[in-house]
């Protein structure tokens, strides 16, 4: 039985996905109904599925914070309007981010991995072979948009134009070896 090693992207959406109960535990607890609470869980739930905020009624809550009582162990659905105003805190902005980073994680999953490639053929010589020159700068560049968009951000326009250059002196590369190899046989 063989283990796939988990890739960029998968380390990436773990680490976010990490940073929930981290950030539920920074919140700490919290005074509702004369009673200590803490947010035990939180969830988005799927387009046209709701759920009622049993802490003021409102119908149709699609993030929804689980929140236990500390005296009772009673668990209440709570919505992110009343979180954010009986924790004296913007936690639903702080989720609303959380959700922005991870699509936009899922949306550069290609780029995520197609540098992590390019990074990974750098290190082990695979360039070379190619005939690819890269600069230094060029690598570090590539890092530090790697990074970004495991952190859940955007390319800028420059960044993209870097990918595509590397990317365009690849695939040239390779044709080019390509052909010498066919010659060869």
């Amino acid at each position: 039985m063989s283990t796939q090693k988990e890739s960029i992207f998968e380390k990436a959406l773990r680490r976010l996905e990490q940073s929930i109960p981290e950030y539920i535990k920074k919140i700490g607890k919290f005074q509702h109904e004369n009673d200590d609470w803490i947010i035990s869980d939180w969830t988005i739930l799927p387009q046209r599925t709701y759920e009622i905020c049993e802490v003021c009624g409102k119908e149709k809550i699609r993030e929804v914070y689980y929140i236990t009582s500390l005296k009772t162990n009673a668990i209440k659905k709570c919505g992110n309007i009343c979180i954010d105003t009986i924790t004296n805190q913007k936690i639903g902005r702080w989720f609303r981010l959380y959700q922005t980073r991870k699509k936009r994680i899922e949306d550069n999953k290609d780029a995520i991995n197609w540098i992590a490639e390019i990074l990974r053929a750098y290190r082990e010589g695979g360039l070379t072979k190619l005939k690819v020159r890269t600069s230094r700068i060029g690598i570090k560049r590539l890092e530090k948009m790697l990074t970004r968009l495991c952190m859940g951000q955007n390319i800028t326009e420059k960044q993209q134009g870097l990918v595509d250059y590397y990317t365009r002196k690849i695939l040239r590369a390779h044709a080019e070896w390509e052909k010498r190899t066919a010659f060869a046989l």
